[in-house]
């Protein structure tokens, strides 16, 4: 019996394997769409823990991927959307905590303040350093 060409690419291999599995089991409860995009979905994962892994094995001057890398990978993979959300907020609080502290400084300056002036920037002050609170505990 006539063996398939195997690709040079061992990631590509791990993928097909993967791929394999998945089509032989039934889709149900999925439409066939559905499925279709699950298998996209689990390639596109495969494919992105397998690089995540290697990059920690490279950062940590390693000559192999040991189990501990792919699950520091499969982590950092999970924890990537959640973690974009917090860094918006931070980086929008950021913003805020930075406009207060220009508004207290011109106040300061200035001769002329108005308790709305003083009270709006206490809010974007007080704001700000929330969300960038909120920031570093999430992370």
């Amino acid at each position: 019996m006539i063996q398939p060409l195997q690709s040079a690419d061992p990631l590509a291999n791990i993928a097909q394997q993967a791929r394999n599995k998945l089509s032989a089991a039934s889709y149900t409860p999925f439409s066939r769409e559905g499925f279709e995009e699950i298998q996209e979905q689990v390639d596109k994962y495969i494919g992105d823990i397998i690089l995540e892994s290697v990059r920690i094995m490279e950062r940590r001057q390693a000559d192999t991927v040991s189990k501990r890398y792919v699950q520091q990978a499969s982590e950092n993979l999970v924890a990537s959307s959640r973690r974009r959300i917090f860094t918006l907020v931070g980086t929008i609080g950021g913003i805020f905590f930075g406009t207060a502290a220009s508004s207290f400084f011109e106040m300061a300056r200035s001769s002329r303040t108005s308790a709305t002036e003083a009270l709006v920037a206490a809010l974007f002050g007080v704001a700000g350093a929330f969300m960038i609170a909120l920031q570093f505990t999430r992370e």
